[in-house]
């Protein structure tokens, strides 16, 4: 009888201390960022630390680049982090940005581009805008500067308007992209921009120095007035710092312009006109970045390029993977259940777990720890940002 007690009163606590272990942690829904403490929401954060932004909970779409990120909300764009260029080239705060004019955060606002020291948009409607420096035509107003002036100093041998602190006779305010009308996307470079339109036209403005706007010349002048771009049909665009990159209807990747010291799938420095990137599978999904560029094809798998000496290589991930962000130096990579893979440069917290060890392109990927499933994802720069679901 004491033997059975005894056994009945081991099992009662077993029972009571399987009750009082704490239940999984639930996720919580919003905006999670890691990465470069020049985002200022991260700026105490030690590296590996995931820091949610509680004003874009209600997140829909993002977009971030250098020290910003601004999010999708159903009332509108709110941005959080220093401004990626104001209208009066002044760095202040985005809030300040946004807030000057409420219409640039509007609901029927559907996406921006942050180029250097300017800014686009796209509304609904299919209206582009953009605002801040137009020295070299980036505006798309059908103006710029003659760049046989004196002015000509403030832009480097690329054909880049040097970030200067002050530039106010080259500034105008918000005003409409000439001959877009029907803009379904928009990217922007250091200076030049490209917009989308429905029926796969991409049209292209701003500085052509190193063929950047993809009609098969190369020039230091203005290109205020935004031109087709030949031979392009497209459903999905991607702009980085001089050069652009589509993707078309049958999974085929095209890519014109220049980096410094990089060129892509393929492309001889100075690529003036679309060239396909050969050797990748039919792609679902494009991203582009300041050193490679990345494609999910239709079959779940990633594959980056680079340099002309590199075909696309193919990333190892352990499943298969619906979308791809390309930084500065790192990549991340959405997998099918929502968990994330980051590899590159990870000197300032890129790849989102607790060390600084570099993961280079032949890497093995790693996981960032997250609680819940990412839906979306942009890193453009060297923060990264992604909108969880629980």
């Amino acid at each position: 009888m004491i033997r059975n007690r005894l056994l009945l009163v081991l099992l009662l606590g077993l029972v009571s201390c399987k009750k009082s272990q704490p239940s999984p942690r639930q996720a919580e829904a919003g905006v999670i960022c890691w990465g470069n403490k020049q985002f200022s929401p991260l700026k105490a954060a030690e590296p590996g630390t995931h820091v949610m932004l509680p004003a874009l909970k209600q997140a829909e779409a993002l977009v971030t680049v250098n020290s910003t990120t601004c999010a999708r909300l159903a009332s509108g764009w709110q941005c959080e982090g220093s401004a990626p260029g104001a209208w009066d080239s002044k760095r202040r705060d985005v809030s300040d940005l946004m807030a000057w004019d409420a219409k640039l955060r509007a609901p029927d606002v559907r996406g921006y581009a942050f180029g250097t020291l300017f800014t686009c948009l796209i509304r609904a409607s299919g209206g582009a805008e953009c605002w801040g420096n137009n020295l070299i035509g980036q505006l798309g107003r059908g103006t710029g500067t003659d760049l046989s002036t004196p002015v000509m100093l403030q832009v480097n041998a690329n054909g880049d308007v040097k970030p200067l602190d002050e530039l106010p006779e080259m500034d105008e305010g918000p005003g409409p992209v000439t001959g877009v009308k029907n803009a379904v996307a928009i990217g922007a470079g250091n200076s030049h921009a490209c917009a989308l339109e429905g029926d796969g036209t991409v049209k292209c403005w701003g500085s052509n120095a190193v063929g950047q706007l993809g009609r098969g010349t190369q020039d230091k002048e203005p290109n205020p007035t935004p031109m087709p771009v030949p031979g392009v049909t497209a459903k999905a665009l991607a702009v980085e710092e001089r050069y652009a990159c589509v993707l078309d209807g049958e999974g085929e990747v095209r890519c014109w312009g220049s980096l410094e010291k990089m060129d892509y799938g393929g492309m001889q420095q100075g690529q003036s006109s679309p060239m396909k990137v050969e050797g990748l599978a039919a792609a679902a999904q494009l991203a582009v970045g300041k050193e490679k560029a990345c494609a999910v094809t239709r079959g779940g798998e990633v594959f980056c390029w680079m340099h002309p000496d590199y075909k696309p290589w193919k990333i190892t991930l352990p499943g298969k993977s619906q979308m791809v962000s390309v930084g500065a130096g790192h990549a991340c990579a959405v997998g099918e259940a929502g968990e994330v893979w980051c590899w590159g440069q990870n000197d300032l917290g890129q790849l989102g777990v607790d060390d600084s060890a570099l993961r280079g392109k032949d890497g093995v990927p790693v996981k960032v720890p997250l609680d819940g499933k990412a839906v979306a994802i942009s890193g453009r720069s060297n923060h990264v940002c992604v909108i969880q679901k629980p």
